[in-house]
């Protein structure tokens, strides 16, 4: 059975970064984004630009398993199938080391004209 799609207002509590964004690369699981805007939190990493607050760009794992508010397993995992230039709306938690989504239903694809 699938878990029940998390609200906009449910993703963004399980989220510690949240924006929308274009995939600029994927490597296997790894997906690298470029955020144009960001909704919520500040981008995690180890470059100059990143410690200043600056980066918009992350690697993210695209596979995950859903987790609850206090990260209890739930059931059920999955993959999503991004493509460099897709626009997308995307909730991530930082989680073993990495930026992953925190429900299957967490990534939106956008329209070019809903992402400025």
């Amino acid at each position: 059975m699938v878990p029940r799609p998390l609200s906009h207002a449910e993703l963004l509590d399980l989220s510690e970064l949240a924006g929308d964004a274009e995939v600029i690369a994927t490597k296997g699981d790894v997906v690298i984004l470029h955020f144009t805007s960001l909704i919520k939190g500040r981008i995690r990493g180890k470059g100059l630009l990143a410690r200043l607050g600056l980066s918009k760009t992350i690697e993210f794992v695209q596979a995950g398993e859903s987790r609850g508010a206090g990260g209890e397993p739930l059931v059920g995992s999955w993959s999503e199938d991004f493509r460099r230039g897709d626009r997308v709306r995307i909730y991530l938690q930082w989680r073993d080391g990495a930026y992953r989504t925190p429900a299957w239903n967490a990534a939106e694809r956008r329209s070019k004209k809903d992402v400025g």
